[in-house]
């Protein structure tokens, strides 16, 4: 229910008849032996109130996410060395993966401190090592040094004109200063 903005600890599963789930906990027998225990009744109210309120506003706020997605990319894409990841159409309104050669993303994000950002893609385990990286990065057929010079953009529901000009402005000079860094240091 977080990923519409309702609250966490409750979700749907829609199931296919052919595929046998085995419950996580066993007792009490709920949900013809599939759950134990108590359910969240504030939750799974929430989930339907955010659900509804997602499809009310579906419409209208994927054309706005989608409107302040192009304008971030717009604006990042003024910096030198960068490419956009992923189809160029067919994507979703609220992400933008964008490589930005020569710096690392981990460094990037961690420079912006006052800017919520992600590096690589949502699918890196953390089991993944220093030389290895996401499989949704390779899949797309981005090398090692792309991958982990790959940011994410999450935008949302409250994501803001100013706050995409300012992230697309900060993101640019943090870029450039750890860039200008990474030259003193090869010198």
């Amino acid at each position: 229910a977080h990923k519409i903005y309702g609250p966490k600890g409750a979700a749907a599963l829609v199931l296919d008849k052919r595929i046998e789930l085995k419950p996580l906990i066993s007792g009490g027998g709920q949900e013809r032996n599939l759950r134990s225990g108590t359910e969240n009744v504030a939750a799974i109210v929430g989930f339907g109130a955010a659900v509804r309120i997602a499809l009310e506003r579906m419409g209208t706020e994927n054309a706005e996410l989608q409107r302040k997605r192009d304008d971030l990319q717009e604006r990042l894409q003024r910096i030198p060395g960068t490419a956009v990841n992923g189809h160029p159409e067919q994507r979703l309104p609220n992400n933008l993966s964008i490589t930005f050669s020569g710096v690392r993303g981990d460094q990037v994000m961690t420079a912006m401190s006052d800017v919520a950002v992600s590096a690589g893609s949502a699918c890196l385990s953390e089991e993944v090592g220093e030389s290895d990286y996401s499989h949704v990065l390779q899949a797309i057929g981005l090398d090692g040094a792309s991958a982990r010079s790959t940011l994410r953009f999450g935008l949302g529901r409250f994501t803001t004109d100013d706050e995409v000009e300012y992230t697309a402005a900060r993101t640019a000079e943090t870029v450039s200063m750890l860039r200008e860094r990474s030259m003193i240091g090869t010198v």
